[in-house]
């Protein structure tokens, strides 16, 4: 992925830069794999998104920008503040959190690929004789399969949905509370963003098991 790219339609930066900092965010914290730095000093965190929220109101002004023009302001605003970062948690502090904006957010291959693992390893909780249990899973797997069933199972992205929903605030257009037709653009973010990371630290799991079993093997 081309780094110019990543300003292209650059509407999920500032938002991310946000969610540690919502109140309603806090419960889900632990589960977005962020920089421990940002969970431990959400003060100075805060500050930071702070300064770039203030420059990118500034810069932007009473100026309707679009296209080149309004990422060029983004990419400025988000380098700046991924400066300050760096200059106070250190350097891959901040490449840690860069990282994790592009994985979760910006990087629509990365979503691609983990849908189709969640698929192969939806196959391969398939119950014997079922249409698609022709190539059983890796020997390997087979204890972890109740644990993968419940990781893939249909309702788990519901149930994601639903917990962040019952916390969320309305939509801006939603000012009537029984006309809860949705959830708030921060909200959709975290969604995802969960879903992402919890799907990565399946695969470190899953990794683990793996090569340990492999040691025990002498390979």
């Amino acid at each position: 992925m081309k780094y110019d790219n990543l300003w292209a339609g650059s509407r999920y930066w500032l938002p991310a830069f946000s969610l540690p900092l919502l109140h309603w965010v806090k419960p889900f914290l632990p589960f977005l794999g962020l920089p421990d730095f940002i969970l431990k000093q959400p003060l100075i965190w805060e500050q930071i998104y702070t300064q770039a929220a203030l420059e990118y109101q500034t810069s932007i002004g009473t100026q309707h920008l679009s296209g080149k023009d309004y990422d060029q302001v983004i990419k400025e605003v988000v380098t700046k503040a991924l400066q300050n970062l760096g200059s106070q948690a250190g350097r891959d502090v901040a490449m840690d959190f860069e990282r994790w904006v592009i994985a979760h957010f910006c990087c629509h291959e990365l979503d691609i690929v983990l849908h189709k693992w969640r698929s192969l390893l939806a196959i391969a909780c398939e119950p014997p004789g079922s249409r698609r249990d022709r190539v059983p899973p890796p020997a390997v797997l087979v204890p972890i399969l109740p644990e993968i069933a419940d990781f893939i199972g249909f309702d788990r992205p519901f149930d994601i949905y639903s917990e962040v929903r019952t916390v969320a605030p309305l939509p801006e257009y939603e000012q009537i509370p029984y006309e809860r037709l949705g959830i708030c653009y921060e909200a959709t973010m975290l969604t995802g963003a969960i879903q992402i990371a919890l799907t990565r630290d399946f695969q470190k799991i899953n990794y683990s098991v793996t090569n340990n079993d492999n040691h025990f093997k002498g390979e």
